[in-house]
């Protein structure tokens, strides 16, 4: 009797066992958990040029703004905070690269630091001509030693003009005019037997009004300038075509960027490059017909006068590179067999 009850006594201990173990392999059912929204990653930049100018890298530079943030789906937004009526033009540079701002769109005010970047203006060859060669690389690496992380041009194909209260007919006329310069100018200024005068773009409208200078060098893009108004000429030959503004995001802030992010930067302004010059066709045409209508002279000198400018501004030019480069003929040689035809 004993030994039937603890069978029994077994045999249901085993089969409430195996309902418990039946019940725990059952899957539970699972719970959506709720989805963390993302946090936006937001990178404040500067220009060298107001966005309300009607010029080329406005036009280019808000492109490009527009597009990454479209790509980007909310997780990165660039803000473009101003141009000179957030900061100096010329503490631009220092700020993106001591991280007071995240990104700028400038030209080259680093010279000194990166010799190389005065290269740019003197390429021969266009933006994604350089990225196969590795001249875009180089930029990369030799920016690295101020924190910068170049991403791209937003300007090329446009020129350097000299705008004068003197009619030009001869190189030879330039000579004695007393010019509004800068560091990067004065290569040709000083070639051409000018006498340079330093001064910031803001400062050459009431220097030409007054006399103080005869001459200025500048883009094509001076209607909203006012230049019209205080000069009667611009010889029309355009030089230094590549131009050296470019866009450059710190350094810090890139490699904290997710990987995707970073091609996203990356990819889109090269992808640009190609655009720029459909982009800015009309508003070159406006901005001529701006700048005629306001009165102001397009000289056009004969063809040996204009290929002896063109090309002593180039050598003009790599000369200065080579004393920027602390006369290392072979480092700058270099690069010119690099982006030269």
């Amino acid at each position: 009797m004993k030994k039937r009850l603890y069978s029994l006594f077994v045999l249901v201990l085993l089969f409430l066992t195996l309902i418990v173990v039946g019940c725990e392999a059952e899957p539970k059912a699972e719970v959506d958990e709720p989805e963390v929204p993302r946090e936006e990653i937001v990178l404040n930049m500067v220009s060298g040029v107001h966005p309300d100018r009607m010029e080329m890298i406005p036009l280019v530079l808000g492109e490009y703004i527009d597009r990454v943030n479209e790509a980007a789906e909310g997780e990165l937004r660039i803000v473009l905070l101003g141009a000179e009526d957030v900061m100096a033009i010329g503490s631009m540079i220092e700020a993106c690269s001591d991280g007071t701002v995240d990104m700028v769109a400038v030209w080259a005010l680093h010279r000194n630091e990166v010799p190389e970047v005065e290269t740019l203006p003197v390429s021969q060859i266009e933006p994604w001509e350089e990225r196969e060669v590795g001249y875009y690389d180089l930029q990369v690496k030799a920016h690295e030693k101020i924190n910068l992380r170049p991403l791209g041009r937003v300007h090329s194909n446009d020129g350097m003009f000299f705008y004068t209260n003197k009619r030009i007919e001869r190189l030879e006329d330039f000579e004695g005019l007393r010019s509004r310069s800068h560091g990067g100018f004065d290569p040709i200024v000083l070639a051409l037997d000018m006498v340079s005068v330093h001064m910031t773009p803001a400062e050459q409208y009431g220097a030409l009004e007054r006399g103080v200078v005869d001459a200025t060098v500048g883009t094509q893009w001076q209607y909203d300038h006012g230049l019209h108004e205080v000069v009667k000429y611009r010889v029309d030959h355009g030089f230094w075509a590549a131009g050296t503004t470019y866009s450059y995001i710190n350094l810090d802030v890139y490699n904290d960027l997710p990987e995707h992010l970073q091609e996203l930067l990356v990819d889109i302004a090269a992808e640009l490059e190609y655009d720029i010059p459909d982009l800015t066709k009309a508003l070159f045409e406006t901005e001529r017909a701006r700048l005629k209508k306001g009165g102001l002279e397009f000289i056009t000198l004969d063809k040996e006068e204009e290929e002896k400018l063109l090309n002593l501004s180039v050598e003009a030019k790599w000369d200065f590179i080579v004393k920027l480069m602390d006369g290392d003929k072979e480092r700058a040689q270099k690069i010119r067999d690099m982006i030269s035809k």
